[in-house]
């Protein structure tokens, strides 16, 4: 066999190989300007499985173009018992308010501060308490609210020293 003819034949065996690789995980985008909802799905502990009916998807990303503060809920629509986790870029981090509601069911939210520029990945990783019945869920990002501007510590300051100051010398002119 010549040259040509082995790589023919090392194509022909890999081609089929290639179409077993496993899917790649993808991310949902949220638009932070607009937020969103979406429904998430799961069948056991660990990550979520798929978003919206996509198994490929299973987290969300979100970029922002100024600094904002986007809220992040989760809320489980069926089995009493169960937790989510929040993992933030690969972090498991605390809910601000996690409980349940009226029903029962596992209710949390966060606000997050988006930095410009930055793209920050957002999942959720299940505690099957309610017996490890699969199951949905809903998750909803709000609109991003651009973060307040602070006002610098010297200026207040700045005003008052200076209203002191017209008021000592209202004083020297009265005397």
């Amino acid at each position: 066999m010549n040259m040509i003819e082995k790589l023919c034949a090392a194509a022909a065996l890999a081609l089929p190989l290639a179409g077993m690789a496993l899917p790649a995980q993808a991310t949902v985008v949220v638009d932070p300007t607009t937020g969103g909802s979406y429904t998430f799905l799961w069948n056991d502990l660990g990550p979520i499985d798929e978003i919206d009916g996509n198994s490929a998807d299973t987290d969300w990303s979100v970029t922002s173009v100024v600094d904002a503060v986007i809220n992040f809920s989760v809320l489980d629509c069926c089995i009493i018992g169960d937790h989510f986790a929040l993992v933030l870029d690969g972090i498991t981090t605390p809910w601000d308010v996690e409980g349940v509601d009226g029903f029962g069911n596992f209710t949390a939210f966060i606000d997050v501060f988006l930095t410009a520029g930055s793209t920050y990945v957002f999942s959720l990783d299940t505690d099957l308490g309610g017996g490890g019945f699969p199951g949905a869920g809903e998750a909803t990002f709000g609109r991003a609210v651009p973060a307040a501007v602070p006002l610098p510590a010297a200026a207040p300051l700045l005003l008052i020293g200076l209203g002191a100051l017209v008021g000592l010398r209202r004083r020297r002119k009265a005397a």
